[in-house]
């Protein structure tokens, strides 16, 4: 007991103490640098905005494409529709998985987080994965659903920056 009263004394500021539960049971003590879990923050953060930009014009070509598909004569559903249907969803995939590290990361060194944000942007990622429901539909009915699920999801994301104040056109 004695050891330990004099770790924490010895801990200096720039280092923090978290106790995490062990699986089993017992309390163990890390001691983790808080200025590179910060860094870390910070590069999860702009891995997680530049993604942003990708899925962004991802969902505006597929809208476009799907659009102009749609109203075509012809209105096939080519493999570079359902590349760029797959490509989309897997981007928002791995912006999920971004944020999340985000989440534990924001949490680890106690900071806040704005639950409202991943709230409205899970049914975002949910709806990316729609089309795999309209495969066996017609083409023209698929570049309809997909028209639907880019606008439908990219409707979610702007509230769902809107409502964190991340809301705006880079520089």
């Amino acid at each position: 007991m004695k050891i330990r009263d004099n770790l924490r004394r010895n801990v200096s500021r720039s280092f923090r103490r978290f106790d995490i539960l062990c699986a089993r049971g017992s309390m163990v003590c890390i001691t983790i640098e808080a200025p590179a879990m910060t860094q870390t923050q910070e590069t999860l953060t702009y891995i997680h905005s530049a993604l942003r930009w990708l899925i962004l014009s991802l969902a505006i070509f597929g809208a476009a494409r799907s659009f102009v598909s749609m109203l075509s004569v012809s209105a096939r559903f080519s493999r570079l529709d359902l590349g760029v249907s797959r490509a989309y969803a897997i981007l928002i995939d791995l912006q999920l998985l971004v944020g999340s590290l985000l989440v534990l990361a924001a949490l680890t060194i106690q900071a806040s987080v704005p639950w409202i944000h991943p709230i409205i942007m899970i049914p975002a990622v949910v709806i990316a994965h729609l089309s795999r429901r309209f495969a066996a539909q017609p083409d023209r009915k698929r570049h309809q659903a997909q028209l639907a699920i880019y606008l439908g999801s990219l409707a979610l994301i702007v509230i769902g920056l809107a409502v964190i104040g991340q809301l705006y056109l880079p520089r």
